[in-house]
């Protein structure tokens, strides 16, 4: 009936001990009935295993085996009703039977069973009076050994599960989760809807509020049957309105899951159903994500020159959405790693600041003036390094590293932050870097200091996807987000840099790394050069950027072993480029659901060329772009721009325009009279057309001395200037007949005889 497939895939999930060979291990905490675990509440369901476990003296024969590996639970009555228990989900042969009774010598047998109908896990339905205590017992087979999931659940009678009913659904927490069901001995009840049509049911009901406007995602990927699930509101059973439902998913997953994807709104109860096709019954995963609503910037518009405009000017600046506008470790090949204080780029300078360096709270020391310090033990004290090594002057106080990516949340490894007791350890402090050679920032202002108030959500995997989110104490002042990548993912050969604090030193930059292998679906592999050492030891929660946009494609989380002895003392691993394993990069898609996005950051892409050819010429966040050369006469074009934000890509409309047809006019700067001559008559002739009403140049270009766009007193006194005392020359066309490479809107040239024009 439960496949073992499926019992694996939920083992995997919940990160049970792997293996079930017999090897000599530590007694479980409940192998004694005098040790019994306690269970908790109306249902619920509790992970472990058996090995090491033995039968004790006075113990019974449950289910009439010889077992011999067991397992011991307790449990009190919340009201009087009916308990059932089942080890669906597990992964060996069980056994299962419960008692009452102080000692193990004095126990009154209630229940017990070996397999359940065709399966070989067990399941025990028995009555329970309110306010007593039962234990329960899970043994295996014959002495069976190995991973356990134990599931209870109480109701008034029958063995339906707790949250058969609507009325009794049960309560999901938070924005992101799992719980373990089944819907053995439900039913549908009187005015049930028909789940995707479904006349028969075996329903389970859920409900789940979220705090905040977004989408959320439910599954039951990894369930052991065919599962039916759906989503309502409403109040009550006979006045639900239905929001969305799925029986198999179509595009992706393993057929006979179900997934649902849907807007919600904050303080809005939703009711979530478990079914089975068919009658269908056994144990399910129920999964959800909630994830802030990621959208597309706005389709581009307005364009200028408008679409199908003619006579367009041949040198001219493209525009649309005007109208929106308001105005120490293991080196790869060379050593890439530089100081933040020697970083150039105004962009990576920025993205510098939202570095933060996780310490615990214990080395940091809280001044009287409201400030904090940080020691300033150097990497040589604290770790052995060899004098040569690079950086072993430098205070290496750091944890591990964290990169800000909403107002009060910050990404790092999920191995810096496991639990909210690590959670409580940590602070987190910006701008710990070296001030110049020899100098570090060890005073922080209470600015730069943020407290970790809790984990949003972490995942930690020996060999799969490793991160965490962290909630601070308030708001980050004066430091800007991260994007991180949503769609698609990083290729192999992408350029890449890293940023944070290896070994916990000042912060660093690791330039000129490379992505060697991106074939998994939860990490990559780069050659960096970030020290990354092991949980603890600081570049572990660094942000690995796209090296170019500075986009966050993951978070470094284990790689190669950084350091080897050499003559009692340790120095970086120099490996070469492609050489020894790299580094393993959570992706971003792991975590990028808790990430609020940027909207308002938005990219556009330029496209031009002739219609039907066009190619990208350009990318920018203004919106307008100039075309730098001057295009041909009489010639059609074509041009589109593509917004892009960290939430997708939006084509604008492909529009046209024809270029004017008339000849360029050839012309000299400063002959403003047109006697082939820049003197002082033309100064002259400036001013008069400026101040007394004299006449207007037949080229006023040619009056436009300084090339500003604009003929005023500056360009007759630069001509004034350039004649007599030595000033600069005007601007070309000068010497010989040209066109204005500069071409300018509202300056004219009817005509200029010396060059035949």
């Amino acid at each position: 009936m439960y496949s073992r497939s499926v019992i694996s895939t939920y083992l995997c999930v919940m990160l049970l001990l792997p293996g079930t060979a017999a090897v000599l291990q530590a007694a479980p905490e409940n192998d004694d009935y005098a040790d019994a675990a306690a269970l908790e509440g109306l249902s619920g369901h509790w992970t472990g295993d058996n090995r090491g476990a033995s039968r004790e003296l006075g113990e019974e024969l449950h289910a009439d085996n010889a077992g011999g590996a067991s397992v011991w639970f307790r449990w009190t009555a919340v009201f009087t009703g009916r308990l059932t228990v089942y080890t669906f989900g597990s992964d060996f042969d069980t056994l299962l039977a419960s008692y009452t009774g102080e000692t193990v010598g004095n126990t009154v047998f209630l229940e017990s069973n070996d397999d359940s109908w065709d399966d070989f896990q067990s399941r025990i339905v028995f009555p329970v009076t309110q306010g007593r205590e039962y234990r329960i017992v899970v043994d295996g087979w014959n002495g069976n050994v190995g991973n356990i999931l134990l599931t209870w659940h109480l109701s008034r009678s029958g063995g339906a599960p707790a949250n058969d009913a609507f009325s009794a659904a049960w309560e999901l927490d938070g924005p992101a989760g799992m719980e373990i069901g089944s819907n053995t001995g439900s039913s549908r009840e009187e005015e049930e809807p028909y789940h995707l049509g479904q006349i028969p049911g075996r329903s389970v009901w859920y409900t789940w509020t979220p705090a905040n406007d977004g989408e959320a995602s439910f599954s039951t990927d990894g369930s052991g049957f065919d599962t039916l699930l759906a989503v309502y509101t409403g109040d009550s059973i006979d006045a639900l309105e239905r929001i969305t439902q799925n029986d198999d998913v179509d595009e992706v997953g393993t057929p006979g899951f179900s997934r649902v994807r849907f807007r919600v709104s904050a303080g809005v109860p939703y009711h979530l159903v478990v079914d089975g096709q068919n009658e269908d019954i056994g144990v399910f995963i129920l999964r959800w994500v909630f994830s802030i609503p990621c959208d597309s910037p706005p389709r581009p518009e307005a364009p200028v020159p408008g679409d199908a405009s003619v006579e367009v000017g041949r040198r001219l600046t493209l525009q649309w959405n005007q109208a929106r506008q308001v105005a120490a470790r293991i080196v790869y090949g060379e050593d890439d790693r530089m100081e933040a204080y020697a970083v150039i780029q105004e962009d990576r300078r920025e993205a510098l600041e939202s570095i933060a360096m996780v310490v615990d709270r214990a080395e940091l020391t809280e001044n009287p003036d409201g400030t904090f310090s940080l020691p300033a033990r150097t990497l040589g004290e604290t770790a052995s390094f060899c004098e040569t090594e690079r950086f072993v002057d430098q205070p290496n106080p750091g944890i591990c590293s964290a990169f800000l990516v909403g107002p009060d949340l910050l990404a790092t490894s999920g191995q810096c932050l496991s639990d909210d007791s690590d959670c409580g350890r940590f602070a987190f402090v910006f701008g710990c870097r070296m001030e110049r050679p020899g100098v570090p920032i060890l005073d922080f202002d209470a600015s730069q200091v943020y407290f970790c108030e809790g984990i949003l959500q972490n995942r930690v995997e020996g060999q799969g996807a490793d991160w965490a989110v962290v909630r601070v104490d308030r708001e980050v002042d004066g430091r800007e987000p991260f994007a991180v990548r949503r769609e698609g993912q990083v290729e192999e050969g992408q350029e890449l840099l890293a940023m944070g604090h290896p070994f916990g030193l000042p912060l660093k930059v690791s330039d000129g790394a490379v992505v060697r292998d991106a074939r998994q679906p939860e990490i990559f592999v780069a050659s960096i050069d970030a020290a990354y050492g092991g949980p603890g030891r600081g570049s572990s929660g660094s942000p690995v950027l796209d090296a170019r946009t500075l986009l966050v494609e993951g978070i470094l989380v284990r790689g190669e072993e950084d350091v080897i002895e050499e003559n009692g003392c340790f120095v970086s691993l120099r490996c070469g480029d492609e050489v020894c394993r790299g580094e393993d990069v959570t992706r971003a898609a792991e975590f990028q659901h808790l990430v609020p996005p940027n909207l308002d950051n938005v990219i556009y892409e330029v496209w031009m060329g002739s219609c039907g050819g066009l190619v990208k010429i350009g990318e920018t966040s203004s919106t307008s772009w100039e075309i730098e050369e001057r295009l041909d006469r009489a010639t059609p074009y074509c041009w589109r721009i593509v917004a892009r934000n960290e939430c997708g890509r939006v084509f604008g409309p492909s529009w046209s325009f024809i270029t004017t047809a008339a000849l360029d006019p050839v012309f000299r700067r400063g002959d403003v009279n047109q006697d082939e001559l820049a003197n002082l008559s033309d100064a002259i002739g400036i001013l008069n057309y400026l101040f007394l009403e004299g006449d207007t140049p037949g080229c006023l270009n040619t009056a436009d001395v300084d090339d500003s766009g604009q003929v005023d007193i500056t360009d007759g006194v630069y001509l004034l200037n350039y004649l007599f005392i030595g000033g600069a020359p005007p601007a070309e066309p000068l010497a010989a007949c040209d066109i204005d490479v500069t071409p300018d809107v509202g300056l004219g040239c009817e005509f200029y005889t010396p060059c035949g024009f």
